[in-house]
């Protein structure tokens, strides 16, 4: 399966894949609703670049109020502050995705051999259920037209299989985000760690969180990803939790249906006992 690996510690926020990624998928799109404030994703944009500085995170090109961040930082010098980071986000592409879990209609679905979550939008009825089901938070609707579906990532999967990269990972120029096979990135990943703890947060995301993702990072020691990589996710596949409680509803559903018949029985037994006291109540008098 294959992956993408983004360093963080090489990353110089020149926003290179998030205008490739634009040209491949959207170019001339524009959003009905302004980009979300949070991360800038949106219709049209499927990945973006953010900063992060002492525990904040930021849309770079954002006109949001940074605390104490020096305004004459260039990007080259953010690589050498330990607490200060770009950060590219996107969809993630979960081993076993939420998403295609939780859609109705089958619009999702993980290719085993591109390491994407294929998102097929002429089958998108709109539901929405994938936006609310993301641990990630990644799907943004097209909240502007008549047919609205959801937009997200699509790992460039057409082009994986002729043979060609990502556009994001092909116009990288300092080797931040990388294009292979998931096995080989991570041990590319913990290479680097052994070999420059230093400059190194001992952890490979996406590796295990949720059942492991086919976008993974590293980052610099001062800067955790706990805003991506929710710690509160653990490890398991989120749909095997699904199931756990799906496989649950026929033994409970027939559960309450004889505990609901017997009520009955015995609610309808008493009103019968009930009514026969009182005929006979009835009676005695005429004795």
């Amino acid at each position: 399966m294959k992956a993408i690996l983004t360093d963080i510690t090489r990353c110089i926020g020149c926003d290179k894949c998030k205008e490739a990624c634009y040209n491949q998928y959207n170019k001339g799109k524009v959003c009905a609703i302004s980009a979300d404030a949070k991360d800038d994703l949106s219709e049209a944009t499927w990945t973006t670049v953010l900063l992060v500085d002492r525990g904040n995170v930021f849309v770079k090109d954002m006109d949001q109020e940074k605390p104490d961040f020096p305004k004459d930082v260039s990007e080259q010098t953010i690589l050498s502050l330990p607490q200060t980071a770009f950060v590219r986000k996107q969809c993630l592409h979960c081993n076993e995705p939420t998403c295609e879990a939780v859609c109705p209609v089958g619009a999702f679905h993980k290719d085993q051999e591109t390491g994407a979550v294929i998102y097929e939008s002429h089958k998108c009825i709109g539901c929405r259920y994938c936006m609310y089901a993301c641990p990630f938070g990644i799907p943004r609707y097209e909240w502007g037209t008549p047919f609205p579906v959801v937009q997200k990532c699509i790992l460039c999967y057409e082009e994986i299989k002729t043979g060609r990269k990502p556009a994001c990972t092909e116009a990288c120029q300092d080797g931040a985000t990388i294009f292979g096979d998931r096995d080989e990135l991570i041990a590319e990943a913990h290479r680097r760690i052994e070999q420059e703890p230093g400059r190194y947060r001992n952890h490979v995301y996406g590796e295990h969180e949720a059942g492991g993702t086919a976008v993974l990072y590293l980052t610099k020691p001062q800067v955790p990803l706990d805003f991506l990589f929710h710690q509160r996710l653990g490890v398991d596949p989120l749909p095997s939790y699904t199931w756990q409680w799906l496989a649950k509803v026929p033994t409970i559903g027939m559960s309450a249906a004889f505990a609901g018949t017997g009520l009955f029985w015995i609610i309808k037994r008493r009103n019968l006992l009930a009514q026969g006291e009182e005929a006979l109540e009835r009676k005695e008098p005429h004795a």
